[in-house]
Parts: C-alpha cells; structure tokens; sequence
C-alpha cells in the first residue's frame, strides 16, 4: 500500500470511528470497532479508537464525556483506560511513590491515594491527563 493509500485509509478510518462516537450509539460504535479489528487487526483499531477518542475530547466534549460514562464495558475502551491508569502507576512509581504505602490500586481501574498526591499528579498533567485523573482517582483524607 502506498503512503498515499495508507494515509486517505487511516483517515476514512479514524472519521468512522469519530462518527460512531458521535452518534453515542454504543452499538454503532462496537460494530465499526469490531469491523476494524477484524479488518486491520487489534492494535491498530485500538490506536484509531485512541486517536478518536483524543479527537472527540478536544473537539467536543459533551461526546468525549458520553463515551467516559457510557462505554466502560467496550473492550478498546477499558484496553484504553488500562493503559492510562498503568501510565500514572508508571510516573507515581518514577516519582518514588510506593505502591501499598502512597497508593494503591482497585479492582474497578481506580488509583486510591491522598490528597496531596492527586495534586503532585495534577501539576504536570495535560488536560486530557487531568479530566481522566478525576475519573479513576478515589481521593483519601
């Protein structure tokens, strides 16, 4: 496939997805999903989804919270959300934060920790980083 191809392809791909998003049909959105992966194969409907999702949260938020509070349940989504909360574990641990004594982990992709370190978390992240902390960090205190 040539680089022309392969970019008009990933653009139609990542519009069907934004689409599906829009539409905030969680069917819809788990049959292109699915069509995807069979398709192209796992990881790259997982990195469409993702570009989709960075998409619509830039572009219109009212979706980008619809599919927060809505999808929980679809594969690519919680593959999505796993790799956010093992990216904050990753920079608490950088951070010389222990696992069990300064945070720990739920069982629902939830991260528990203090007060003081959800604003440790806070003061470097994008704002993508910030709206998705509020939504796994249970705060103690």
């Amino acid at each position: 496939m040539s680089d022309r191809n392969y970019t008009e392809s990933l653009e139609l791909d990542l519009g069907l997805i934004i689409r599906a998003l829009q539409c905030k049909s969680k069917s819809l959105i788990e049959f292109c999903q699915n069509t995807l992966n069979c398709i192209k194969g796992g990881e790259y409907a997982k990195t469409i989804f993702s570009a989709a999702l960075l998409e619509v949260y830039e572009n219109e938020p009212d979706t980008f919270d619809w599919v927060v509070e809505n999808l929980y349940d679809l594969d690519t989504y919680t593959e999505w959300l796993d790799d956010f909360v093992f990216s904050i574990v990753q920079k608490l641990i950088q951070k010389k934060f222990v696992l069990g004594e300064d945070f720990s982990l739920a069982c629902t992709r939830k991260i528990i920790v203090s007060k003081k370190l959800k604003t440790s978390l806070a003061r470097n992240s994008s704002k993508l980083d910030r709206f998705l902390l509020k939504k796994i960090l249970i705060v103690l205190d």
